[in-house]
């Protein structure tokens, strides 16, 4: 599909495919994907955030959160997209300019890491700190905000997704 997407329209920089499908699903990867199912949109911003922008699912699940096995704690080492971490220092993490002093860090913490913390968040939406559970691990890695697009659907990006967002984006625009 790139040969084709790079023969047809030279300068593009990110490939979208839509599937004439009406099962709910999509991927990020060389090639963003979404389904035409219901919401298709809000899963077509979510894949472009991976292809386009280089972020995460901040999903703490992978099968669900009463199915998975193995995702109960993140490996430890630092992730490099730039919207999870396993650096709980707050002078530190990536994100650590966007932290209010008067923010708790850890901002939430999973009482049971064999299951997904079902806390409601503790702080306003907005909030920026650390919420443990993202990249399909119910523990050991935080992601910015209690919801974002990046880990459910009909929430806008958080704070520091669209910072990410914007930088990259920047250089195309008009001067």
């Amino acid at each position: 599909m790139l040969k084709v997407v790079g023969k047809q329209v030279p300068q593009w920089h990110m490939a979208l495919l839509a599937v004439n499908s009406p099962i709910s699903g999509g991927s990020g990867g060389a090639v963003a994907t979404f389904s035409k199912a219901s919401g298709s949109v809000e899963i077509e911003l979510h894949e472009m955030g991976h292809t386009a922008f280089g972020l995460a699912d901040e999903y703490e699940y992978y099968a669900g959160c009463t199915k998975d096995t193995g995702h109960n704690k993140h490996s430890g080492s630092e992730p490099s997209q730039p919207n999870i971490t396993t650096n709980k220092n707050r002078a530190t993490t990536k994100w650590r300019s966007l932290i209010l002093a008067s923010t708790a860090v850890p901002t939430t913490k999973n009482a049971n890491c064999a299951n997904c913390d079902p806390q409601p968040t503790p702080v306003p939406a907005g909030t920026i700190g650390l919420f443990e559970g993202a990249d399909y691990y119910h523990c050991g890695v935080y992601r910015p905000e209690f919801n974002c697009s990046m880990r459910n659907l009909d929430k806008p990006f958080c704070g520091v997704c669209q910072q990410v967002i914007a930088k990259k984006l920047t250089p195309f625009l008009p001067t």
